[in-house]
């Protein structure tokens, strides 16, 4: 395995466990709401998908030199893939769509957060 591959999986890993503690603080302030449980599972669902297209792609690029017209289109269906899910969400309600928003976040927060950490690491090694 490469050091991509793993470093995607992290990120996969860390985004479900920021999904969980999301919908415990959710459970915490308002108490358990389905609409939400179903946005903030389809929201992680679709950000976990379309960060795999994206690692699809972009290892596409480099190992078979292929033309940016296919990142492109692949930018653009991973757009349509969020707008659908949030348009099916929106349908449900707002607080599905609320939850699902959260579930697009939940990558971003755990790329966040593992970038954090290793700054850390490498600040508490230079001293």
């Amino acid at each position: 395995m490469n050091e991509t591959y793993e470093f995607k999986n992290e990120i996969i890993k860390y985004s479900l466990f920021t999904a969980l503690i999301c919908e415990m603080v959710f459970i915490i302030i308002r108490g358990f709401n389905m609409h939400f449980a179903y946005g903030l599972m389809l929201g992680t669902a679709v950000a976990v998908l379309n960060l795999n297209i994206s690692y699809f792609i972009i290892n596409r690029f480099i190992i078979n030199k292929i033309s940016g017209l296919i990142n492109f289109f692949g930018y653009i269906i991973r757009l349509s893939i969020y707008g659908y899910a949030f348009y099916q969400s929106i349908q449900i309600g707002r607080i599905a769509a609320i939850g699902a928003v959260t579930g697009f976040l939940t990558i971003k927060i755990s790329i966040y957060y593992i970038n954090v950490i290793k700054t850390i690491k490498i600040k508490n090694q230079n001293n």
